[in-house]
């Protein structure tokens, strides 16, 4: 075969119906590849061969796509060849199944225009005569820009090893208008774009305080929740979301402005995250005349090496010289606030910190002259040169909810049928040590210094050739210390956990929080068995909400029921043990947020505990409300589910015969995580702070 495919081979199964092929020919250096399916099903496009290597993009039908790729003499222009009939090199035939993953959690893409919106976008002179700025044509250049990110992500996941596969569009069956040699009266699936028409006018969407650029400005996040509002007023299914039935949505303000007077692009922010029930990403149109509306126009776009003028529009974080540089940073930087809302925090290199500026290098094999950094032009572009998503980044999406493939299910490591929480918990060992649990597997462990990940530890699939995720990992802090780079191994550094359910915890000060002494206690608690060492759990809720309350000790060998008290949250626990016996009155309640902290509180305490323990003991507060557990003869506790934000909202009760308590609380509130230790511990106590109910609770456990 004269021309090769590197990421492809023939009946491969994709999930993007945009999808980029690298080759090389091996016949000539030379002239240019036409793309064609074999059935007419789209039109052929055409791409430059640059010393031997080419890269183009082909668009997909459901089902299987038999394509004939030819490699001529010549040259394409503007996306077509230059001169008619050119002389054939060499042929061949590739087949490719496309098959879409409609089941999966999809993105909407939008549009945003004000109530007495004109409805155009900023544009220069020149493009404005060539094409217009309208609507319509902001729809075809945002449906283009949404192909370019899901093909662009799949390439990335599978040269991390994870295979094809990527994030979904809402489609909708209408008229296509991604081929400039159509005449769009041909009915396809289409990526929908919702057009969103504000409560807001023009003027509260383009006032200075609520750009986000204006460092002076008094509204910066204003944008933001200007498209909540306008999702909600659209109707289902943004005003029906709810934990259950999440929304993702990335919107794109069409209004925004470039005011040279001011030096700032109105309606323009780039953000991206929200809440579980709706996720937002939103950016400005400042640079969308730079963007492609047909697929013939991806390679000129990201090749056009027009001058922008600033007094016609924007030149963004001043690397938007040239068209094709403003085409990088305004969609790559699109795609950024799209990983925000899919879950990505800022990393060391990739999309994610800023290296879209060279986005184009996946789509073209030859660079044009670069005004940022002056140069002349690269030629081949290899892998090896351009863009990436940090592996980080790819890790999260291999276990959200839009990435999933069929396959997946055949995994035990994804978790598919998951219907519980694993919100990782973090247990001190003492000596430096700590266990990290959860219920669902811990699939990463990152290693911050700053706001940054400087180091991570992954635990991946079974089927992708990893060891699956772990449900409890011992960690030390040299050794993960050891991980850092050298330059970042002062001092101390946070720890992030991400389980398999989606859910993240963050332990800050991570050599303080495992060898503080206030986390470990050392006394007879009355428990009868000489000198334990005890330690904290960490806390779910707030721990500095409400005021604090001392620990609560119980005889985990004596213990016949709990009564939970709970309302629209979780308010108290009472323990019940067997066998009275006459002790010492209870430890007053104390506030030790001041004078001297939980250390202080500890050692103030633990002096009080005798031989005798009271046959109940309640930690929080006492209501009307209740119900009450209790465990068979010989039967222990195990652990706690909890359900907690900022508060505390439920607990259920876990048994070491795995029967449980119903959830008690709101059922609805909050994450759900666990309240377990290790094994060969058990919990004898609990700690944390109340107001009108609990506002956080960990436990005390100590060896067996």
């Amino acid at each position: 075969m004269t021309l090769k495919f590197y990421n492809i081979q023939n009946k491969t199964t994709v999930h993007t119906p945009l999808f980029i092929i690298h080759g090389e020919s091996v016949s000539e250096k030379g002239g240019f590849i036409t793309v064609s399916h074999k059935h007419n099903a789209f039109p052929p496009l055409h791409y430059e061969v640059s010393d031997g290597f080419f890269k183009l993009v082909t668009h997909l039908d459901p089902g299987l796509n038999p394509l004939v790729i030819s490699q001529y003499h010549g040259l394409v222009a503007n996306g077509f060849p230059v001169s008619k009939n050119p002389p054939l090199i060499t042929s061949t035939e590739l087949s490719i199944y496309y098959q879409p993953l409609t089941q999966n959690q999809p993105i909407h893409l939008c549009l945003l225009i004000a109530k007495d919106s004109p409805a155009t976008f900023d544009t220069t002179s020149i493009k404005k005569q060539q094409e217009g700025n309208d609507l319509n044509l902001a729809i075809k250049k945002l449906r283009v820009a949404g192909r370019l990110m899901q093909a662009y992500t799949n390439e990335q996941m599978l040269r991390a090893g994870f295979g094809n596969r990527t994030f979904n569009f809402v489609e909708e069956e209408t008229n296509d208008t991604q081929f400039f040699q159509e005449n769009e009266s041909v009915i396809r699936n289409t990526i929908k774009i919702h057009v969103l028409r504000s409560r807001r006018t023009l003027s509260e969407i383009r006032d200075p305080n609520a750009a986000q650029q204006n460092e002076q400005g008094s509204r910066r996040g204003q944008l933001f929740d200007f498209a909540g509002e306008a999702l909600r007023d659209y109707g289902a299914p943004f005003s029906t979301a709810t934990p259950e039935t999440p929304v993702q949505a990335a919107v794109l303000l069409l209004d925004s402005h470039w005011d040279k007077k001011l030096n700032l692009i109105l309606a323009h922010a780039a953000l991206g995250g929200g809440d579980n029930k709706l996720r937002l990403a939103i950016f400005g149109s400042h640079g969308v005349y730079s963007w492609p509306a047909y697929y013939e126009q991806i390679v000129p776009a990201f090749q056009d090496t027009t001058r922008s003028d600033i007094n016609e529009v924007a030149n963004d974080s001043n690397e938007c010289s040239s068209y094709w540089e403003c085409l990088n940073i305004t969609n790559g930087a699109f795609m950024h606030e799209i990983g925000h809302l899919i879950g990505s925090p800022h990393q060391t290199y990739g999309i994610m910190l800023r290296d879209y500026i060279t986005l184009n290098r996946s789509f073209v094999s030859r660079e044009a002259i670069c005004v940022r950094t002056g140069s002349q032009g690269k030629s081949p572009i290899l892998p090896a040169d351009e863009c990436k998503w940090h592996r980080l980044d790819l890790l999260r999406f291999l276990y959200h909810p839009s990435f999933s493939l069929p396959s997946d299910s055949n995994d035990p490591s994804f978790g598919k049928d998951l219907k519980i929480s694993g919100k990782p918990v973090l247990l001190p060992l003492g000596n430096s040590r700590a266990l990290l649990t959860s219920e669902t597997g811990i699939y990463a462990i990152e290693i911050y210094k700053g706001d940054l990940a400087y180091a991570f530890i992954e635990f991946l699939p079974l089927s992708l050739g990893g060891q699956g995720p772990q449900k409890e990992i011992n960690i030390s802090y040299n050794d993960l210390k050891s991980r850092l780079p050298q330059d970042k191994q002062e001092g101390d550094y946070e720890v992030h956990a991400l389980s398999i359910d989606g859910n993240q915890s963050e332990f800050r000060e991570f050599h303080k929080l495992i060898n503080d002494d206030s986390n470990f206690i050392h006394s007879d608690f009355g428990l009868g068995r000489g000198q334990l060492t005890a330690i904290k759990s960490g806390v779910f809720g707030d721990i500095n909400g409400g005021s604090q309350i001392p620990i609560v000790i119980f005889d985990p060998e004596r213990v016949i029921s709990f009564r939970i008290y709970w309302g629209h949250a979780l308010d108290g626990i009472r323990v019940n043990l067997s066998e009275h016996q006459e002790g010492p009155p209870p430890v007053p309640v104390r506030d030790y947020k001041s004078s001297g902290g939980l250390k202080s509180f500890f050692k103030s305490t633990v002096s009080s505990f005798t031989s005798t323990i009271r046959s109940t003991v309640l930690f929080g507060n006492e209501t009307g409300n209740f119900t009450d557990f209790s465990l068979e003869q010989g039967e222990k506790l195990s652990h706690f589910k909890i359900r907690s934000g900022a508060w505390v909202d439920a607990i259920q009760i876990i048994t070491d015969r795995g029967r449980s308590s119903p959830m008690l609380g709101n059922t609805a509130g909050g994450g759900e995580g666990s309240l377990s230790v290790p094994h060969d511990y058990e919990i004898i106590g609990f700690y944390g702070s109340k107001g009108d109910w609990l506002d956080s609770i960990g436990v005390i456990y100590t060896h067996k």
